[in-house]
């Protein structure tokens, strides 16, 4: 427990809340109420509970598929997507934060699994869409890859291209957030614990610095992006770490054994996965505009 303790005050530390450093801030207008699709997932729950703080009193409906638990708090309405037909039309919301998603690297990375993950992603925004009653604002979640991942790298253009296209059609003009590598208690996180706790160190883990943040730093980044005058320029602060530097100070800096796990091993059984650990050369937390 002291060791997870760590290593989520680590990951806590390694983004700072983001704030756009270029927008002005203002009020939203009219009852604050939004509408969160992915809400059940990592930084799905911790934009609700930071939505919740940054603006009391708001309405939150929660666009559920019903592949992880939801529990609603006070305040929030839950639309499944069976019903989500019936509801069309009927949701008031000042903003939407589409989330929804199968994680990239859930099963194994090839053309095709992207491209279907793609355009079930755009499926999820365009049932979120449909759910208005008049436009709003839309951020939806895209992905920050390395520049010689050419599978990734198509993969988040024709994510945005096919979702800017399929809205633009319902009025909305998207706007894309491309996030640092966010970990928390699911995907990579409980495997580097498991590795600290038996005091190993994987070989498949890169030197070279990457952009890590914490759920609740995106969470924090994603709920102030509503209240900004101007996204030009927006971009989530963030600090350059490596995983191997997560792994050895929440071991407290001692001696990890090498984990005869190689890179290469990885791009042999899984070359698509292998390429998220490449170097990230473009600008973290980048707000793309149409």
């Amino acid at each position: 427990e002291e060791l997870d303790y760590k290593l989520d005050k680590l990951l806590t530390e390694a983004g700072a809340p983001g704030m756009p450093g270029t927008s002005t801030m203002t009020a939203i207008s009219g009852g604050r109420s939004f509408l969160v699709a992915g809400g059940s997932g990592m930084t799905g729950k911790a934009l609700r509970l930071d939505l919740r703080k940054r603006y009391p009193g708001c309405r939150i409906t929660l666009l559920s598929g019903g592949s992880l638990p939801l529990e609603p708090e006070p305040g929030e309405a839950v639309i499944r997507m069976s019903d989500a037909e019936a509801s069309r039309g009927t949701v008031e919301a000042d903003a939407v934060f589409a989330l929804a998603g199968e994680p990239v690297n859930s099963r194994r990375i090839t053309r095709g699994s992207l491209a279907a993950n793609a355009h079930g992603r755009v499926g999820l925004m365009m049932k979120a869409a449909a759910l208005l009653r008049a436009p709003a604002p839309f951020f939806a979640a895209s992905a920050i890859v390395s520049d010689g991942s050419r599978l990734l790298r198509e993969f988040r253009d024709s994510l945005e291209a096919e979702a800017r296209k399929a809205l633009s059609a319902e009025g909305i003009s998207p706007v894309f957030v491309r996030f640092p590598l966010i970990l928390g208690s699911r995907g990579m996180l409980p495997v580097l614990r498991k590795f600290a706790r038996l005091r190993l160190m994987p070989f498949f883990l890169p030197e070279e610095k990457l952009p890590v943040t914490a759920a609740e730093d995106a969470a924090s980044f994603l709920s102030s992006l509503p209240g900004t005058d101007s996204l030009n320029g927006a971009r989530m602060p963030h600090q350059m770490r490596t995983l191997r530097e997560i792994v050895r100070e929440a071991a407290g800096n001692r001696i990890l054994l090498p984990l005869p796990a190689p890179l290469a091993l990885l791009r042999l059984l899984d070359p698509g996965t292998a390429e998220l650990f490449g170097k990230y050369r473009e600008e973290p937390g980048t707000v793309s505009r149409p």
